[in-house]
Order: C-alpha cells, then sequence, then structure tokens
C-alpha cells in the first residue's frame, strides 16, 4: 500500500453511467495523479472522458489485473449485487461498499433492524407481506402514514399517505410497474409520519473511523405538495444550513452509528448517507444510501478543495481523517426530468445547439448528464434520463433557474424552490 501512496500516476476503473459518475470522471480528469482512466457504463458522457470498457461484469475483475488498476471506484447499486465484494476478495483497492454492508440501502427492512440493535432511533413500523395484502386490509389503518416498498426503487419507492386514496393509489402503482420495483422484496412497509426538518448527512467509513462530511439538503419530490418520492430533484448545501441545536443532535447520531460500526467490524471504506428527521430535540433514522451515486455527490464533488484522486486514494485506503470540503461555499444543485417522470414518461429532444450556447450565457453553471442519449442532431431525455445544474458561484438560486426556463423548461420538469 505505502508503494501505491507513493506512485505518481494510477490508473482508475470507474464503474458507473450516473450524472455523479459524469462529474468524478470530469474531476479525475483534472488530476495529474491520473495514468488513465477506465470507464465501465452505458452513459456516452461519461464513456468519452476515458477508455471504454466493453465487457459484462463477470469479466470486469480480470481486466482490471490485466490492465494493471490501482483503484476501483463503483458509483452505482450494483453494490447490492456484490461487484466491490468480488473486487475486495481478489486483494484490490476499492471504493465502494461490499455487498453485505449495501444491504443497509438495498433492504430498508434490514436497515432497520440494524438501527434497533443499536438504539438509533426509527419511526414505528410494521410489515405486511405483500402490496396486495395491504390493499386488502386498507381500512383496517389509521393514516398518515408513510408506505415504503422494501428495496432498491430508484427513489420511487415511498409514499406518505394522508387519506385511503393515497395509499391504495401508490399500491396499483407498485402492483402495475414490476420492472421499476424488480430490485425490491414483496415486503411492504409502513411506517409512522413525523413531521421536522430532513437532511442527509454524509460520512465517510475509514474502516476504523466515521469521517463527517456535510449536512445536505434533498429534495426527493417533483413538487412540495405531492405524497410519492421520486429520485432528487436537487440539493442544497450552506454553511448556515441547520440551527447549533440540531448539529448537537446530530453529533448524537454520529457517535451512535460510529459505535456501531466499530462493534461489528466493518470491513470497507466508503460513504453512508443518513437520512434524519430532525426536530429541535430529536431525531429519527428513515434511510441510508451507501454509495456516491446520489444527488449529495455532486455538491460534495464539485466542492473539494484537494485533488480528486488524492480523496480517493486516501478513503480507500482508510486514511482520510478530515474531509476536504469548502463549508464557506454556498452550492446549489437541480435536475431536470422529461414531463410526464415518473411514470407517464415522453421523450424530450434538445438541440445539440443548446447546450454549447447555454455554456456561452451561463459559463458558471456546470452541466453533468445521466443516461441521456444522442440521436442525429438531438439529444434524448427518455424515462432513464436527466441533466443536473450546479452553481456554486452565488448566494441564491435564481441564476439556475433563469437558465432553464430560458433554454430547458418546455421540454423538462424541475423545482425551482431548490435552496428556499
Amino acid at each position: 500500500m505505502k508503494q501505491l501512496i507513493n506512485k505518481q500516476k494510477l490508473n482508475i476503473l470507474l464503474y458507473g453511467d450516473s450524472a455523479s459518475s459524469h462529474l468524478m470522471a470530469a474531476s479525475i480528469l483534472k488530476s495529474n495523479k491520473l495514468n488513465k482512466l477506465f470507464i465501465f457504463g452505458k452513459n456516452e458522457f461519461v464513456k468519452s472522458l476515458g477508455i471504454p470498457v466493453n465487457i459484462n461484469d463477470c469479466s470486469l475483475v480480470n481486466f482490471a489485473k490485466n490492465n494493471d488498476i490501482d483503484l476501483f471506484i463503483c458509483d452505482s447499486e450494483i453494490n447490492i449485487q456484490g461487484i466491490t465484494s468480488l473486487f475486495k476478495k481478489n486483494g484490490m483497492l476499492t471504493i465502494g461498499v461490499p455487498q453485505k454492508w449495501a444491504r443497509l440501502e438495498g433492504s430498508k427492512l434490514f436497515g432497520k433492524k440494524f438501527a434497533n440493535r443499536f438504539n438509533i432511533p426509527i419511526p414505528n413500523y410494521i410489515v405486511v407481506a405483500d402490496a396486495e395484502k395491504l390493499i386488502q386490509d386498507i381500512d383496517s389503518y389509521t393514516f398518515p402514514m408513510v408506505i415504503k416498498a422494501d428495496g432498491y426503487a430508484k427513489g420511487i419507492g415511498t409514499c406518505i399517505a394522508y387519506d385511503k386514496q393515497k395509499a391504495l393509489r401508490f399500491l396499483y402503482t407498485i402492483k402495475q410497474n414490476e420492472q421499476l420495483y424488480k430490485n425490491c422484496s414483496s415486503k411492504i412497509i409502513i411506517e409512522d409520519l413525523k413531521i421536522g426538518e430532513e437532511i442527509s448527512y454524509v460520512c465517510i467509513w475509514t474502516g476504523s473511523k466515521l469521517v463527517p462530511c456535510a449536512y445536505i439538503k434533498d429534495y426527493k419530490k417533483l413538487s412540495s405538495n405531492i405524497d410519492i418520492n421520486t429520485a432528487s430533484m436537487g440539493a442544497f448545501y450552506s454553511p448556515n444550513i441547520l440551527s447549533d441545536k440540531k448539529i448537537e443532535i446530530i453529533k448524537s447520531y454520529h457517535n451512535k452509528l460510529e459505535k456501531a460500526l466499530i462493534e461489528l467490524k466493518a470491513d470497507f471504506t466508503g460513504p453512508i448517507y443518513s437520512g434524519l428527521m430532525l426536530t429541535d430535540s430529536s431525531y429519527w433514522l428513515l434511510e441510508y444510501n451507501m454509495r456516491f451515486g446520489t444527488t449529495e455527490s455532486h455538491i460534495l464533488f464539485s466542492n473539494l478543495t484537494t485533488d480528486f484522486i488524492d480523496f480517493a486514494l486516501q478513503t480507500a485506503l482508510g486514511k482520510l481523517s478530515k474531509f476536504p470540503f469548502n463549508y464557506e461555499k454556498t452550492i446549489y444543485c437541480s435536475v431536470l426530468y422529461p414531463k410526464g417522470y415518473p411514470f407517464e414518461y415522453s421523450i424530450s429532444k434538445i438541440r445539440n445547439e443548446v447546450f454549447s450556447e447555454f455554456k456561452k450565457e451561463f459559463p458558471e453553471i456546470q452541466l453533468f448528464f445521466n443516461k441521456i442519449l444522442k440521436y442525429d442532431n438531438y439529444y434524448i431525455l427518455n424515462e432513464s434520463s436527466c441533466i443536473y445544474l450546479i452553481d456554486k458561484t452565488t448566494n441564491s438560486n435564481s441564476r439556475i433557474n433563469t437558465s432553464i426556463k430560458k433554454f430547458f423548461a418546455k421540454d423538462t420538469q424541475y423545482r425551482d424552490d431548490i435552496g428556499v
């Protein structure tokens, strides 16, 4: 490992095709410590920044060995299926959470059992066998309640149901969209609804220590007045995002989580994103995310104070002692989805020239792309696509909103209240 720390140029394999993969690849390319960047994924924007790897998952470890890969970075929910575990078993340096720990995200029920074991407060909950069982018994429940599919559902696995009609609408959605919920078990979780301020608390586990990164506001709904969560519509960070009282409450949670990971001898180095509901006197854990492929990552990586490869190497080796983040900068991230998202999709076509025109008029705003297709003179937004916009040069979201209205509003849907 000492040889790797002192090695001047590294070969890196990045697994992922999300917008956060796009941002990471762009950050890696800026490093003078990069020898070769290999990229496994389908995002053309990401692949164009490195050497594309066009093989199947099963051959990736042999590919890494044959190409002298120094570091494997997994930016994908595929960790739930064990890709990072496979690299670790072969003695390769990784940033990513092995399958055992990826279950904290991959199974909400597993995450709740973990929290209960270590006295981490969570909302009261019950487990129902499947959506059909809950539909049959719906009249026996009281409202409001939170309904969750047990598993990874691309951000659309949760509904706040204030009445029976909204609950049934969500449950029938689960039944009728099997492809969207294919990574979930049949189980349905019902939680008490908790009211407060929701925040993402991001940390890095080093194998022995939990390093705090940032408190970030994540917006999980198409608008503030709908009930079904979606994939993130944006994120926001500012130096004063939380009161001193709430920061002290999170420190209490941090200590419990760190103690739990130490006791269980958690054998990985990588991210833990905790979704917390806060009041001025208490907190509840709502969920875990165990990968960098989230909207919060755009906030983190767009504002690093060090070389990305330095950060990645220190993280992978378990030597990160302080997260290299500019805590004085306010950052806005907005996400654009095609009209009709999440269930009634329409394909949006955006002319190539729009992006070059955008960059000329708004050079301060960074654009990153998630699974956008290119066809002739257009970029295509479909049910899997979105565009991320990041601005860290202002103390208002008005510039991002102005840019969206001018260039993208007729083709997309977005939230204009990020950071408000």
